[in-house]
């Protein structure tokens, strides 16, 4: 076929929409994230930023299924944090990795899914779909700790040592075996 005829193949109304939804989120998202990030929406944050090599910023956010307060990085206790939201497929996916390796690093490891901006209701829904009891999950219902950890695209994470100081900060995807080689980075090995 001609190079030139690939080029003038009619689109479906479907792709073309489809396209210009995803052009308009990504301006939107865009804006959103550079306008959201100002010191006066940060709350108690607002002067703690997530750096490699630093102490994590410290937060208390709420448990979704048990609505108790859990507060993180706890002290002498490496940690996982998984940045996430419910319209995230990657995400998604990812919940359902935690969920794997959660027992190998039970009293060795925090692994805590931050849901950046969700409701309680649309974040209950989906862990009860998707059956990942062993998960905690918070609700960062205004972003401010998402915000704090330089959280830019999801899904992201961090990684922090026992000491509380972020070993890792990144938009990954981490699959089982990404999990374990991780966390296996910063946890005290038993003896």
């Amino acid at each position: 076929m001609n190079e030139s005829k690939l080029w003038r193949r009619p689109v479906s109304r479907r792709t073309a929409v489809g396209a210009g939804l995803v052009a308009a989120s990504t301006v939107t998202g865009a804006w959103w994230w550079r306008g959201s990030a100002s010191p006066t929406t940060m709350g108690p944050l607002e002067n703690q930023r997530a750096a490699v090599g630093e102490r994590a910023p410290r937060f208390v956010l709420e448990e979704v299924r048990t609505g108790r307060s859990v507060s993180l990085p706890a002290h002498g206790m490496p940690a996982l944090l998984s940045f996430s939201a419910t319209w995230c497929l990657t995400c998604v996916a990812e919940l359902r990795n935690l969920q794997i390796v959660q027992g190998t690093f039970r009293g060795k490891a925090t692994i805590a899914v931050v849901d950046f901006q969700q409701t309680r209701d649309s974040v209950l829904n989906l862990i009860d779909r998707l059956n990942v009891p062993d998960v905690t999950v918070l609700l960062d219902s205004d972003g401010s700790v998402t915000r704090a950890y330089r959280v830019n695209s999801l899904p992201a994470m961090a990684l922090i040592d026992n000491a509380g100081v972020v070993q890792e900060l990144g938009n990954v995807f981490l699959s089982p075996e990404v999990i374990v080689e991780r966390l296996g980075r910063v946890v005290r090995p038993q003896g």
